[in-house]
């Protein structure tokens, strides 16, 4: 963020009983800028079994350590749960395009989507920290750091043992060298 600390908030209501809110808090102090933004969203859905609940937060600290360094953090967090209400034929669309879908029949009769309560949950992480350093008029080093762990679990809605269930950790380290000259 730049300039004095200063905080938002902001909160907004829907249909289908949707709720929205977000809250930032940015600003700059001495050689630290920073930004921290959450927000938290829900809703039934338009349609038979297609609630939501989505939470995220992202962070972001810089702090100029002298006139040639630099080092930033970012930090990154989104969890979302939601139900899968399946696609519709054209036939079921027109019959009732708010109905659950997964049912062969055109009036919608008995959805899988309801019958195997199909649902995703999403869970993402991550972390990281750069420092940039130069070192003189041209030459210059920069070093990347990150890790984060990354989780879905689906059920899905052809069979009661049918799971998609992926977790994953993942990180990394870069290390660069920027060399500057001009030619002729």
């Amino acid at each position: 963020g730049k300039g004095s600390p200063k905080i938002t908030n902001s909160f907004s209501i829907g249909s289908y009983e949707t709720t929205r809110e977000e809250l930032k808090v940015t600003g700059n102090e001495n050689r630290v800028s920073y930004l921290l933004d959450g927000s938290w969203f829900s809703t039934d859905g338009y349609r038979a079994h297609s609630a939501t609940d989505r939470n995220q937060v992202n962070t972001k600290i810089s702090w100029d350590v002298n006139d040639d360094t630099k080092l930033k953090f970012s930090a990154n967090s989104f969890h979302q749960t939601a139900q899968d209400p399946l696609g519709l034929t054209l036939a079921q669309f027109n019959y009732n395009p708010r109905m659950a879908g997964g049912s062969s029949s055109a009036d919608g009769s008995s959805p899988t989507s309801i019958t195997f309560n199909s649902w995703k949950k999403i869970d993402y992480n991550q972390a990281g920290l750069v420092l940039d350093k130069q070192v003189d008029d041209n030459n210059s080093i920069k070093i990347i750091s990150y890790y984060g762990t990354r989780k879905v679990l689906q059920l899905q809605s052809f069979q009661a043992s049918g799971v998609v269930d992926l977790d994953r950790a993942f990180g990394g380290l870069n290390l660069r060298f920027t060399h500057s000259s001009k030619i002729a």
